[in-house]
């Protein structure tokens, strides 16, 4: 084999070992992201509003720090608003969350049925009670 095809080879497989690596990378930051997001919705919003404004608005540390302060300050009252808002409006959408999950279960066999109604509850107590936070 000579030089110049041994060097299109190592050239090759650098690249494919650069792919790899990348693709890894970005499936643990990803996951790891996904896994915050699940343990405190809440904080994981409020954080995640915190880097936007901060890129868009090229907020200092300080600035940074104080809307941090702001908007945690401001969760309890954003989420007992959510709760009221959920509480007074709320009906129309639990009921057609009913009328979706009752169609869904019609296309499922038996044993998905009961994984589904667990999957269902979850997700009921989820966005009911918990209430919605996209960007506390």
């Amino acid at each position: 084999m000579n030089a110049r095809w041994k060097s299109y080879l190592v050239m090759s497989a650098l690249f494919v070992f650069g792919v790899l690596a990348g693709g890894a990378a970005t499936f643990t930051f990803g996951k790891r992201e996904h896994a915050q997001m699940m343990r405190d919705p809440q904080s994981f919003h409020r954080k995640r509003r915190v880097r936007v404004l901060a890129r868009r608005l090229d907020l200092n540390d300080q600035q940074q720090a104080d809307v941090a302060r702001i908007l945690e300050q401001d969760a309890p009252k954003r989420r007992a608003l959510m709760r009221e808002t959920l509480d007074k409006c709320g009906e129309p959408m639990q009921k057609h969350k009913r009328e979706i999950d009752a169609d869904i279960r019609k296309v499922l066999q038996p044993e998905q049925v009961k994984k589904f109604d667990e999957i269902a509850l979850l997700e009921g107590r989820r966005f009911f009670e918990e209430g919605l936070s996209p960007q506390d």
